[in-house]
């Protein structure tokens, strides 16, 4: 899919935060990535190794809007080489209200 064919259902804010993600199945190790921009649908990350679409994940973030880090469920979508690492989107699978107030309380700050 070329960039012009691309299309997102969600808005992105360009943030960056450290953040892990966790396979959601084996027993692969947890994975230390840089978010580079959130939504509600979803998040682009880099990271050191690819991920493959498709695989499920949990991804932790510790937002300044939260006490207790946030934990979403989420999808690879897409991954390619950037850099001397990878570029991925992962796809939230939002299980509840609360997952969606938390992520709207912490979109509404400006990016610092």
């Amino acid at each position: 899919m070329t960039h012009a064919e691309h299309f997102r259902a969600h808005h992105r804010r360009t943030w960056t935060l450290d953040a892990s993600l966790r396979p959601g199945h084996g027993s692969e190790a947890e994975l230390e990535v840089t978010v580079l921009d959130v939504g509600l649908g979803g998040a682009g990350l880099s990271l050191a190794r690819p991920l493959e679409p498709g695989c499920s994940f949990t991804l932790t973030l510790s937002l300044p809007t939260r006490w207790a880090p946030l934990e979403l469920q989420a999808s690879s979508r897409w991954c390619h080489p950037e850099g001397p690492g990878w570029r991925a989107g992962l796809a939230f699978e939002l299980r509840d209200e609360l997952e969606l107030a938390s992520l709207m309380e912490f979109l509404a700050l400006e990016p610092s």
